[in-house]
């Protein structure tokens, strides 16, 4: 790897450290965070938001902008089910991303979302809740730091058929405003990655567990959740792959199993590569329109990999004009031998370097016959 592969290796190592080591210190606020999507750090070797057992290279780096837009993905409603009023309407967050490969086994990553952009009817219909949501304009989310380790794989390379199996973990610090919902609770959660190609089709399945501290707003209740993910990724053409994925949760601990512990969404999307530079977008629907499904999201962004740029194929060496083994087919026929001064020469075929050569043999002559005179 070049110096600069080195240079940035050891800056995204520094930073993760220091955000590590800043966590403890950070104190949670009431609130929780309600963004349900959480791209994958490196948009290439993953699906949307669900993880691929793949890992880069060692000190193979990759940069992202993924702007996300989610509409109404917090509402209230009446005993019912039927909707009374939209307490978030709009939430726009853009995610700084940033991935890195350490050996071949490891990778990691960092997302800092910042909502850019959130307004709702906020939480004056509910009773004894302090919470503002409307009053969420720009500021920084929970910051979060992934780590993800490769088990086994039978692929040679990306492009191979076969299967692969991955742990990884993200940690949530809690940096964000907890009273805009937008953050403030550390929270914890391994998963259990595995995905399989088969004819260039690539499958991916997530299941992992989310621990967090416990929160009661209103009628919801914000706690533990079992988390899950799957995705499919299908190449259209050699720079353009259909992406698309679902994913969701449920809670173990709450009183009942209802929808509005257990959200799920659905995206559907696609990827562009060209050189260094990679484009990725799409949009779904919450399934289940728990707390943070919105009636529908979209989001679009762009990533810069200069590492990942693959090099020039070589050029292809010449075929050899001949071998050893087929010196009489690939050689054709020598010269007829020649008799000059008393001396006989005669010549053969011979291969040296896949080319094909006249090897000359002379013989002394005893007496004119023997030379064709």
């Amino acid at each position: 790897m070049n110096q600069r592969q080195q240079i940035f290796g050891r800056l995204f190592v520094a930073m993760a450290l220091v955000l590590l080591c800043w966590a403890p210190q950070l104190v949670a606020a009431e609130g929780f965070e309600l963004q349900q999507f959480h791209p994958m750090p490196d948009q290439h070797e993953n699906f949307f938001s669900a993880a691929s057992a793949d890992v880069p290279g060692h000190l193979v780096w990759s940069g992202w902008l993924v702007m996300n837009y989610g509409n109404s993905p917090l509402v209230l409603r009446d005993a019912d089910g039927e909707r009374l009023d939209k307490v978030v309407g709009h939430q726009h967050t853009g995610h700084f991303l940033f991935s890195l490969g350490l050996t071949e086994r490891l990778e990691l990553g960092l997302d800092l979302p910042v909502v850019l952009f959130q307004r709702g009817s906020g939480a004056a219909d509910l009773p004894d809740v302090n919470i503002s949501p409307e009053e969420g304009g720009f500021g920084l989310a929970d910051v979060r730091w992934m780590a993800k380790g490769q088990l086994f794989s039978t692929r040679d390379d990306d492009h191979s058929d076969g299967v692969a199996l991955a742990l990884m973990t993200d940690m949530y610090l809690p940096t964000g405003n907890g009273e805009r919902l937008q953050g403030g609770d550390f929270r914890v959660g391994p998963r259990l990655v595995f995905d399989a190609v088969v004819g260039g089709v690539k499958m991916g399945a997530n299941l992992g567990y989310l621990y967090r501290s416990q929160t009661q707003v209103a009628n919801l209740d914000v706690r533990d959740t079992l988390d899950w993910k799957a995705g499919l990724e299908v190449p259209v053409s050699e720079r353009f792959r259909a992406t698309g994925e679902v994913f969701g949760r449920v809670t173990p601990g709450a009183d009942e199993m209802s929808s509005v512990e257990s959200p799920a969404e659905f995206l559907l999307g696609g990827k562009f590569q060209r050189d260094a530079l990679f484009l990725v977008g799409g949009a779904g629907t919450g399934l289940v329109n728990g707390y943070g499904a919105p009636d529908w999201r979209m989001f679009f962004g762009a990533g810069w990999s200069p590492a990942r740029v693959a090099p020039p194929p070589p050029e292809p060496e010449p075929e050899p004009e001949c071998r050893q083994a087929t010196v009489e087919t690939d050689c054709g026929d020598p010269p007829p031998a020649q008799c000059m001064d008393g001396v006989i020469t005669s010549f053969a075929m011979a291969c040296e370097d896949g080319e094909c050569v006249t090897v000359e043999t002379e013989t002394a002559c005893e007496a004119d016959e023997e030379c064709g005179e």
